[in-house]
């Protein structure tokens, strides 16, 4: 398997071995502004069984917030 990264965006989604122990989840994405600390809230990442299935769970997660900084 490949570890090549594929950018969707501002997103970048790569193989990852789930460290929620959850196998069929091969895939994690996450955004290129993500704050991952603690407190911060961001919930601009997540896990996927597919490339494809990460891009829908992006594009829909754009769709939803289309509208926040505006």
């Amino acid at each position: 398997m490949s570890n090549a990264e594929i950018r969707h965006g501002k997103w970048l989604i790569f193989f990852s071995d789930n460290p929620l122990g959850l196998s069929q989840f091969r895939y994690a994405y996450v955004h290129d502004d993500f704050d991952g600390a603690d407190d911060a809230m961001d919930d601009r990442h997540g896990y996927a069984r597919t490339v494809e299935e990460a891009k829908a769970e992006i594009d829909a997660y754009e769709e939803e917030h289309k509208d926040d900084d505006k």
